[in-house]
């Protein structure tokens, strides 16, 4: 009874002394979701409990602990913001052993522990809720993403394996465990779960990706071009589509080029735009026209570039400009000016190294009063 008495007055004590965030509303709304199916569920006990009627007296001590666990509930990681490892303390031990018998509420309480930076506190709820519901992907998930912020690598896949064997088509899980193939050297093991999510849905950007990055690595450089160039048929925009595009100018492959457009860098299939047939000419102008639509004080300027053969590139600069045109709305079409040499074309490519196109294209914008350019001829 003792024992008892102390672990209360340590709960009075850390509830007078705990700030008071507002719950994140994530979690609320997650937490209220869980409860609407479940009877009776731990929060539902808690809500039953705070109702009972005025003649059961409750002990101050008790309604400490009740008060606690209900700030953990909707509080997640703020309950523990000034103890660094809340489970060493009494308290925090009365508050496990009371939580232990609701895996929602214990999965919950974990994923705000890891939104909170508690990664260490985490495990503990995460892990008592993949014991009470073994079957459940999304539990194991979670608990591999804990054992990751504390450097716990094995167990982490081992999560991410065990989640998957219970819901094999989990992608989240799947997605993950390439990751931790990937960033310990097992580039086959890493692609054939990337290749596993693909199967479910083709265009998932991180799949494609870190599966042209697993070829990339594995050191088959023609796999690893088409794969990129298959990322970038599917996204065009982001830090990911600027590092396959630099792959594949490292690779010697310029199909897909980048241009500023006004504060915008678009990545174009430039090889489409220039040759491609209608509905790629089409496809790639309008993407151009879109982001050059916005920036409505500057002209766009379009450079063709056709070595030894200067009719050649005029005839492509004008075939260009009326491309754009259908597709740029208004007068905003009389803002398009076109360039074109019968020289090759020198750039520096994504990766920084110097290059030279037989064939070539250049966009960008300037403003319209600083452009005094004229065509050349």
């Amino acid at each position: 009874m003792e024992n008892r008495h102390s672990d209360r007055d340590t709960l009075e004590k850390l509830l007078a002394k705990t700030r008071e965030p507002e719950a994140p509303p994530w979690l609320l709304t997650r937490i209220m979701a869980e409860l609407d199916d479940r009877q009776p569920s731990f929060l539902r006990r808690i809500w039953t409990w705070w109702r009972l009627p005025g003649s059961i007296r409750l002990a101050p001590g008790w309604l400490a602990v009740s008060a606690v666990i209900t700030l953990a509930a909707f509080w997640a990681g703020g309950l523990y913001e000034r103890q660094k490892l809340i489970a060493e303390n009494p308290a925090g031990k009365v508050a496990l052993s009371l939580l232990a018998d609701d895996a929602e509420a214990n999965y919950l309480i974990g994923r705000g522990m890891l939104a909170a930076g508690h990664g260490d506190q985490a495990l503990v709820f995460l892990g008592q809720a993949v014991r009470q519901k073994p079957g459940v992907a999304e539990f194991a998930h979670w608990q591999g993403v804990a054992y990751s912020t504390v450097g716990q690598m094995e167990k982490e896949r081992q999560s991410y394996l065990y989640s998957v064997q219970e819901q094999p088509g989990y992608l989240p899980s799947l997605i993950n465990l390439g990751h931790s193939y990937l960033e310990n050297g097992e580039y086959h093991k890493a692609l054939a779960q990337y290749e596993k999510v693909l199967q479910i849905v083709p265009a998932d950007e991180v799949a494609l990706y870190n599966r042209a990055l697993s070829y990339y690595l594995m050191g088959d450089l023609t796999q690893a071009k088409q794969a990129f160039i298959g990322y970038l048929a599917q996204h065009r925009t982001g830090k990911w589509a600027l590092r396959a595009l630099a792959h594949l100018h490292r690779l010697g492959d310029f199909i897909y080029r980048s241009y500023p457009i006004g504060g915008s860098t678009v990545v174009v299939n430039s090889q489409d735009l220039l040759f491609g047939d209608a509905p790629s000419r089409q496809r790639e102008a309008r993407r151009v026209a879109e982001v050059a639509s916005r920036v409505t004080d500057s002209e766009l300027q379009v450079v063709v570039y056709y070595q030894g053969d200067k009719i050649a590139a005029k005839e492509t600069a004008k075939a260009l400009q009326e491309q754009l045109s259908i597709y740029l709305p208004g007068d905003q079409a009389t803002r398009i000016k076109i360039s074109w040499f019968d020289v090759a074309e020198q750039f520096e490519d994504a990766s920084g190294t110097e290059r030279w196109l037989a064939t070539g294209l250049l966009i960008f914008t300037t403003p319209t009063e600083n452009s005094k350019r004229r065509n050349s001829i």
